[in-house]
C-alpha cells in the first residue's frame, strides 16, 4: 500500500496517520469521493467491511428522542461519537439509532426515548424523550429531553459528554414555570427553559439539536439540524401538536405538545459517516 508521501500531506495530518503507516480501504453504506478523501454513509444497518486495515475518522449519531404531550419538554438530541483517528483493522457492525415517538397530551405522557447508534465497539447514546407535563427526565442518554411544565429541576444524571472530549451531549432546559416545557439538550448546548440546544456541525452539516418546548400561547424553537418546535398552547382551537424533527439521519430531537390535548412529536433517526484519504 501507499505511504504517507504518496498522497495530500494535509489530508493525511488530517486523519491522524504517520510515516509508514498503511491506508484504510473499505467497503459499504453510501460511498463516494471528493477531494483526495473516501466517505461511508450509513443511514440504515449494515457492515463496514475492511478491505486493508488502517485509521479512518468516524462520526456516530445516536436517535434523538421525542417531545412530551401537554406542554411538554422538547426531545433531547442523540449522543454523537467524533474520533478523528480510529484504527479499524476488522469488519464494523453498524446499528442506527431510531428516534423516539412524541408523548399523549391527554395523558401528559413523555416521549419515548430514541435508540442507540452502535459502530463496532463505539455506543453513541440516545437522546431522551422530554418529559410530558410535571416530569422530569432521568437516566443516562446522549442529550436530556426538557422537563415538561411544573416539572422538578432534578433527576438528570449522566449524558454523553461526560468525561470524554470526543463525545457530545447535554442536559435539558427546565421549563419556565407553569405552564411551559423546557428545550432538549442539543450537542452543541444545554436545552434553554424554552428552546432546543444548539447543534453540533460536521462537515459543512448540522447534527442534532434539541427539540423546543410546549408552551402558552405559542411554543419554542428547536435549536437546529431540523428539530422540532413545541406546540401552542392557548384553549380550544388554537392549541397545536410539537412538530416533529424534519431532516431525517440527523440525531435531533421532537417538539413538545402544546395545550392538554396536544400531543409531542417524534425525533430523528442517526447515522454514522466514516471518511479516510484514498
Amino acid at each position: 500500500m501507499p505511504m504517507l508521501s504518496s498522497f495530500s500531506g494535509n489530508a493525511a495530518r488530517a486523519y491522524g496517520l504517520r510515516s509508514g503507516t498503511k491506508k484504510f480501504a473499505g467497503s459499504g453504506g453510501a460511498e463516494s469521493t471528493s477531494g483526495g478523501i473516501k466517505q461511508h454513509d450509513f443511514t440504515g444497518n449494515g457492515t463496514l467491511t475492511v478491505l486493508s486495515p488502517g485509521f479512518v475518522e468516524v462520526f456516530i449519531v445516536a436517535g434523538a428522542g421525542g417531545g412530551g404531550g401537554n406542554y411538554g419538554g422538547g426531545g433531547g438530541a442523540g449522543g454523537i461519537i467524533y474520533k478523528t483517528s480510529y484504527l479499524v483493522s476488522t469488519n464494523q457492525t453498524i446499528t442506527i439509532g431510531g428516534g423516539g415517538g412524541g408523548g399523549s397530551g391527554p395523558a401528559s405522557a413523555p416521549g419515548g426515548n430514541g435508540s442507540d447508534t452502535v459502530f463496532g465497539a463505539l455506543t453513541a447514546l440516545a437522546g431522551n424523550g422530554g418529559g410530558g407535563y410535571g416530569q422530569t427526565p432521568s437516566g443516562t442518554f446522549g442529550s436530556y429531553g426538557g422537563r415538561g411544565g411544573n416539572g422538578a429541576a432534578t433527576g438528570q444524571s449522566t449524558y454523553q459528554n461526560d468525561g470524554d472530549p470526543e463525545t457530545l451531549g447535554n442536559g435539558g432546559g427546565a421549563g419556565a414555570g407553569n405552564p411551559r416545557g423546557g428545550g432538549g439538550g442539543g450537542a452543541g448546548s444545554v436545552g434553554t427553559s424554552s428552546s432546543g440546544g444548539s447543534s453540533y456541525t460536521y462537515n459543512a452539516v448540522a447534527y442534532a439539536g434539541g427539540g423546543g418546548g410546549g408552551g402558552r400561547p405559542s411554543g419554542f424553537a428547536g435549536g437546529g439540524a431540523g428539530a422540532g418546535s413545541g406546540g401552542n398552547g392557548y384553549n380550544g382551537a388554537f392549541n397545536s401538536p410539537g412538530s416533529s424533527a424534519s431532516i431525517a439521519n440527523r440525531g435531533s430531537g421532537g417538539g413538545g405538545g402544546g395545550d392538554l390535548s396536544s400531543d409531542g412529536a417524534s425525533g430523528t433517526n442517526g447515522r454514522v459517516i466514516v471518511r479516510y484519504p484514498v
